[in-house]
């Protein structure tokens, strides 16, 4: 046993913490009342050799056992704004996202969007943590993202709402539904959708799982997740900022796009812009390349995400 000092919001109190090597999660007793506190790879405990304790979240996340989900001091918050600033890359702040949720007691967190090529496992469309590795096999394998009801309806939107609420939100089609049944067939739990919302039409949700608990979220614990999801999600698109400044289209090439995003055939651009069908195929090929697509929709919804394109040029009533 290690005698160390942390603290829970704003009280400081000596605790007594067991460390499992073998154990993501990690039992401190204060006052004879049982703390629990999840510590993940992206926040590992530090002891030092005076005792002292070292870790950004773990100590300031604890929570007391079998409480509330999400519940979060003013002073934690406080902290994670302050590690999403000096986050210097995208897979950096996606560490410190999953650290501060996990540590909140959520035991999966997801962020689904569509410029998520800089961090890990983002070629997919979204990036997760903690979900059962099979349902994750199934979703990318299946291709359920094509029926997945969440992101249309955290577009819709722009309040969170739990997942076993999507059915009466919603209207789904039979698709849908069926994803509904295979999520549920999973048995992961319920869990909530955070709608994010950031410059140039980049919007987002994040997904953060209960796991089997049944768990009573309370209406402040939501709005403290969703400011909390909204912070990171503006970081991460300050910080892809550059990197979707490097797409140089020429004049025609945005012409195209333009054309593209409007719904028109290659053929039927041609025609517009008196130009040859060949012409439009090989444009149409180069500018996939520069904006790192493989089909148009993909195209349109990236040239509206970086800026390319706007909404008020696309005519779209």
């Amino acid at each position: 046993m290690i005698l160390i000092w942390g603290y829970r919001k704003s009280l400081t109190t000596a605790v007594d913490v067991y460390v499992s090597h073998t154990s993501r999660h990690f039992r401190f007793r204060t006052g004879g009342k049982p703390l629990q506190c999840r510590a993940t790879a992206f926040a590992p405990v530090k002891l030092g050799f005076d005792g002292s304790f070292q870790s950004t979240y773990v100590a300031k996340s604890c929570r007391i056992a079998q409480g509330s989900r999400g519940s979060m001091s003013q002073t934690t918050v406080r902290s994670f704004v302050k590690d999403c600033a000096a986050a210097s890359d995208a897979a950096s702040l996606w560490r410190t996202i999953v650290a501060f949720f996990h540590n909140c007691g959520i035991e999966m967190v997801s962020y689904h969007l569509d410029n998520a090529e800089d961090l890990p496992g983002g070629r997919t469309g979204f990036v997760e943590d903690g979900f059962p590795e099979e349902w994750i096999c199934e979703y990318i394998d299946s291709n359920l993202q094509v029926i997945d009801p969440i992101p249309g309806l955290a577009a819709r939107l722009s309040r969170p709402f739990l997942w076993s609420e999507i059915e009466k939100l919603a209207n789904l089609t039979e698709q849908e539904a069926d994803f509904i049944r295979r999520r549920k067939a999973s048995d992961f739990g319920d869990g909530i959708a955070l709608p994010v919302f950031g410059p140039k039409g980049r919007n987002a949700y994040f997904g953060l799982g209960f796991g089997k608990s049944v768990v009573t979220v309370r209406p402040e614990n939501t709005f403290e997740m969703q400011c909390v999801a909204q912070i990171a999600h503006l970081r991460f698109c300050e910080l892809i900022e550059d990197t979707l400044r490097t797409i140089d289209l020429s004049p025609r090439e945005l012409e195209i796009l333009r054309w593209m995003a409007r719904g028109k055939s290659n053929s039927v651009i041609a025609e517009i812009l008196g130009i040859s069908r060949h012409t439009v195929d090989t444009i149409g090929r180069r500018l996939f390349d520069k904006l790192d697509v493989n089909d148009r929709t993909t195209a349109a919804i990236k040239g509206l995400g970086s800026g390319l394109l706007q909404i008020k040029e696309l005519d779209i009533v």
